[in-house]
């Protein structure tokens, strides 16, 4: 029920607005590492930085991207996001400018993890195989040719 509730949390507040041209976001170095605070991925970059509630983890999210973030700081009430990590965790390109106080975000095209197309609502499924409780394998192909719902759930 937990998972439910903040997996609605995070739906709710992660829903952003598409900015049509990529802007510079100021960068703040802390012992080398390229920083930005989460106003400014908010306002520059369209990616909502959200502390989930009764926990210390920060969420990420932009259009229909959302992740965990681990490298992040705390300065007060500033919450400063590791650009790096954070570029590399929602599939984006970061492009600093040539002093490096200026990093402007851009989403790269999704690809699956097998390395094809992301696969749509009412797209075929690619096979794929899982265990079940009792530890025997189960495959999608093993259900050809019948309705299949396939139900997926993350734990952060």
């Amino acid at each position: 029920m937990r998972t439910l509730l903040l997996a609605a949390y995070v739906a709710g507040i992660c829903t952003t607005v598409n900015a049509a041209t990529p802007k510079m976001i100021t960068v703040t170095v802390r012992n080398g590492v390229a920083y930005s605070s989460a106003t400014e991925l908010e306002r520059g970059a369209a990616i909502a930085i959200k502390k989930l509630p009764g926990s210390n983890a920060v969420v990420a999210c932009s259009e229909d991207r959302c992740t965990r973030v681990k490298g992040f700081l705390r300065e007060g009430d500033v919450t400063l996001v590791n650009v790096a990590e954070l570029a590399t965790a929602l599939g984006f390109a970061a492009r600093f400018s040539d002093d490096g106080r200026q990093v402007q975000l851009e989403a790269k095209p999704k690809s699956s993890p097998t390395g094809g197309s992301i696969t749509g609502v009412a797209d075929l499924a690619p096979n794929f195989r899982v265990a079940r409780l009792d530890g025997n394998p189960i495959s999608l192909a093993d259900f050809r040719g019948k309705r299949v719902l396939i139900q997926s759930w993350a734990s952060w």
